[in-house]
């Protein structure tokens, strides 16, 4: 079986060839343990901005290779700024410490270690 991580990884993948102005993808790897869900954030310049950070549960897909479940917070470029600017927080339990960045388009398009 898949590592949380990897298919945090691949999940990534997927959304960005779905959504190619996605502009950064981060993974909570404790939280993502402790739920042994897959837990992410990503921002998207498609993506409406609504002042809001709210997470969205996925049910696991094993027909599709993705045997966890998997909680989304999707965000606009705006709402993105207001994270960075400390005017948006993220949810409850979310901690912002715990974060692994999978993609960033500032790295030049390239999948962040």
């Amino acid at each position: 079986m898949r590592s949380l991580e990897q298919v945090a990884r691949e999940l990534v993948e997927a959304h960005r060839q779905m959504d190619p102005k996605t502009r950064k993808a981060i993974y909570f790897p404790r939280m993502s343990e402790r739920e042994n869900e897959v837990f992410l954030l990503e921002v998207s310049a498609d993506s409406p901005s609504t002042g809001e950070a709210s997470p969205f549960r996925f049910s696991p897909a094993p027909q599709h290779g993705v045997e966890f479940a998997m909680v989304l917070i999707l965000l606009g470029m705006e709402d993105w700024a207001a994270m960075e600017a400390n005017r948006l927080k993220l949810p409850k339990g979310w901690d912002p410490a715990d974060q692994v960045v999978i993609y960033d388009s500032q790295s030049e398009g390239e999948a962040v270690a």
